[in-house]
């Protein structure tokens, strides 16, 4: 974060690097909020949807009458953002000649309103990220090579979720979700357990969906496995659910169910249970905490 800051600081570019969902936006508000940019204009533009010319309208603005339903004036980004921090996210997705017109204001510091030849002044500083390999862009002729330059003076690759994702960060994540919604429920070692063997593909804005669904869906004072499990069934796409089903959740899978129909031939004793699996009794009462399997014996009559 100390080069990132001190980049802006000097009015250097900035490229963040990440997957879809990995925390870029917030990453750039944390950035702003601890430089001198603090109290001036922060704007953010997603260029995914825009072709050139809503690119062009969206960053320069236009006048009336520019092109078909242009009725009145607009102000662009460029301008509304004054002397504050312009956020362009998925800088990768933009066409060569946007590019194009990205690269003048940068290296000009000029822009025209679409359909207008008066002059004006960008004073403002942008930010850039992607989840894209903009060098393989480059290499693929879809993206400037000068602009490339132009944009990281500074780079900052963010880590994925799956890389980083601890019993801290779950906590963090659910009891925020709790403080949100004012709804508090006792968080347990399976539901933990469970969360840290998937593997996130939608990384954080991922994760907060999961915490807040779990947490308004079920009616029990405690947060369990088996609302995790509920939430993956309802929410993950196929390609989730084929990422996540790798060779060490099977094997954890077959041992929960392997553990819980032991319990049930020996009628939930634990000793019972333990010799009839051949294994370590401490192992066992483990493995139970582990997966959150409830050994009641109202369970088993």
């Amino acid at each position: 974060m100390n080069a990132l800051l001190k980049a802006l600081e000097n009015k250097r570019s900035v490229l963040l690097i990440g997957e879809s969902g990995v925390g870029k936006s917030q990453t750039v508000r944390t950035l702003v909020s601890k430089s001198a940019f603090k109290s001036r204009p922060f704007l953010q533009l997603n260029v995914t949807t825009l072709n050139d010319q809503l690119f062009e309208s969206e960053l320069f603005g236009h006048v009336k009458g520019a092109f078909t339903g242009a009725h009145c004036e607009r102000e662009g980004f460029a301008s509304k953002v004054s002397n504050g921090v312009l956020f362009l996210d998925e800088i990768g997705s933009l066409t060569l000649s946007s590019q194009a017109k990205l690269l003048t204001l940068l290296d000009e510091r000029i822009f025209y309103r679409v359909g207008s030849s008066d002059k004006r002044m960008f004073h403002g500083h942008i930010i850039c990220a992607t989840n894209e390999d903009l060098l393989q862009l480059v290499k693929e002729g879809k993206f400037r090579r000068d602009l490339f330059y132009r944009i990281s003076c500074v780079q900052k690759k963010l880590k994925p979720l799956r890389e980083t994702i601890d019993r801290n960060v779950l906590l963090k994540m659910l009891y925020k979700a709790q403080a949100d919604f004012e709804i508090s429920k006792k968080i347990t070692e399976g539901l933990l357990n469970e969360m840290l063997l998937y593997c996130w593909p939608g990384n954080y804005r991922e994760l907060r969906n999961c915490c807040e669904s779990m947490l308004i869906s079920t009616e029990d004072k405690s947060l369990k496995n088996i609302d995790f499990l509920n939430w993956k069934l309802q929410f993950s796409s196929e390609e989730q659910h084929e990422i996540f089903t790798n060779f060490k959740e099977s094997v954890n899978s077959y041992e929960r169910q392997l553990i819980s129909k032991a319990l049930k031939v020996n009628f939930g004793k634990i000793n019972q249970t333990s010799r009839y699996l051949a294994l370590n009794k401490g192992t066992l009462i483990a493995k139970i905490k582990k997966y959150d399997i409830n050994t009641e014996l109202k369970n088993y009559a």
